[in-house]
């Protein structure tokens, strides 16, 4: 009797180690069948994803034929520009090894018979080369602000195109099949009496502006603004934002997760992010070509073109720092606060500083508009010379942009006025006109 007994007992220690072994193998083995979620874009807006081509346009072209200047700042004259050059071909690039003075590069710019594609920034040649049709994969490191050829250089088969760094008084020669050159040269250059004429003046003994002769007029606007949903860039910019603290401050909000720092300024409309987890001072700078790329695919990353008429700037590449700035038919919109630019800095792994507005103008019509008339870019020069704290020789351009600023009494109003602007080392300020007839002082 007291054997079965024991004997039950084994029995029943054997069958729970084997239940629980079971059980255990059971847990460990278990693969539920769960319905696959849609991961999204960090950001709940139309994904709108930018290549190189698509935020490094030109901002006018200077066609120089018969001893007379031309320029074309048009909209939809620079997108049919664009388009043609996607359909260009070009190999053969190669460092020119001629040193040349800055007056002589002015003198190889502006010669007669030359056309001047011009970009507001440094564009590095690596990245761009395939929006151009580059047969080459292995090309020279070099970065270029315009794209010249010249009438002369325009032969039966094959014709040459010269990228050019005006500051660094380099110039990257490139062979271009003429085929491919003709249809510009037919649309641009053979009409360009069509075109607004501009007239050079001297700033200094080494330095030519090309000015407009005669006034312009240009639309002012009015438009209302949405702000985008801040919880979508919070998703975007932190590791795990679940466990981002919130704070309200006197001018918006701060999330934080200990090593970042997103603030939202509420006046401004616009957001700064900071990233300690990175240094700034990085031993290894990455390359213009790889800084411009990955500064495209940040804002892609999180679908941060909403206003889809940011273009490429500007890039430092010293500092690690690239801006896009907001375009507004076809003129650049300027904004002492930031308003209208996308700023990164880079650090040695990741972003180190992102701001930018989170703004955009509520519909593709205006709230209101009205016409300006500017003064002609003689004028301009003249207004310059007389300002104090400005060395008038250490001009080096002018353009005309939309001047972006907030309504007094509602921050959701923006207004877009026309203005002219002048550029001294790699800043753009207002050109100041005093109407009352007092002194002039540069500031905005």
């Amino acid at each position: 009797m007291v054997m079965n007994l024991e004997r039950a007992k084994s029995i029943v220690l054997f069958l729970l180690i084997a239940i629980s072994t079971y059980l255990t193998w059971s847990i460990w083995t278990y693969k539920p069948e769960l319905e696959k979620i849609d991961q999204g874009p960090f950001l709940v807006i139309d994904r709108e994803e930018k290549t190189a081509g698509d935020v490094i346009k030109p901002s006018s072209i200077l066609i120089h034929r018969n001893q007379i200047s031309y320029q074309i700042s048009s909209p939809a004259d620079l997108e049919k520009a664009s388009a043609q050059m996607n359909k260009w071909n070009l190999y053969n690039a190669k460092k020119l090894s001629t040193r040349m003075t800055k007056k002589e590069m002015d003198d190889f710019m502006h010669e007669d018979g030359t056309v001047e594609i011009i970009f507001p920034g440094d564009v590095p040649f690596q990245l761009y080369k395939n929006a151009l049709g580059m047969v080459n994969k292995e090309v020279p490191t070099f970065s270029f602000d315009r794209i010249l050829y010249k009438q002369k250089d325009i032969h039966s088969k094959e014709s040459i195109l010269y990228f050019v760094s005006s500051q660094e008084l380099s110039i990257l020669e490139a062979s271009i099949t003429t085929k491919r050159l003709s249809a510009f040269h037919t649309t641009f250059f053979q009409k360009a009496n069509t075109y607004p004429e501009y007239v050079p003046r001297t700033v200094n003994n080494q330095h030519k502006v090309f000015v407009s002769k005669n006034e312009i007029s240009l639309p002012r606007y009015k438009y209302l603004i949405d702000d985008l949903n801040i919880k979508n860039f919070k998703n975007a910019l932190f590791a795990d934002p679940v466990n981002v603290r919130h704070e309200t401050v006197v001018s918006g909000d701060e999330y934080t997760d200990s090593t970042r720092l997103l603030s939202i300024d509420k006046t401004t409309h616009m957001l700064s992010y900071i990233n300690t987890n990175t240094s700034q001072k990085v031993g290894m700078l990455s390359s213009p070509s790889d800084l411009l790329k990955k500064s495209i695919e940040f804002v892609n990353n999180h679908a941060g073109w909403k206003e889809s008429n940011y273009r490429f700037a500007h890039l430092d590449e010293k500092n690690q720092r690239v801006i896009f700035r907001l375009y507004h038919n076809g003129y650049p919109v300027f904004n002492h606060l930031g308003m209208s630019e996308i700023e990164e800095i880079w650090g040695k792994d990741e972003i180190y500083s992102y701001q930018r507005p989170y703004f955009t103008f509520q519909a593709a019509d205006p709230f209101e508009q009205s016409v300006v008339s500017l003064p002609s870019g003689e004028e301009v020069l003249e207004q310059l010379k007389k300002m104090r704290n400005f060395d008038y020789f250490n001009l080096e351009d002018i353009t005309i942009g939309y001047k972006l600023s907030m309504a007094p009494l509602d921050d959701n109003l923006m207004f877009l006025e026309p203005a002219w602007y002048y550029r001294s080392g790699s800043d753009w300020l207002a050109v100041p006109f005093d109407e009352a007839g007092g002194e002039i002082n540069g500031l905005e």
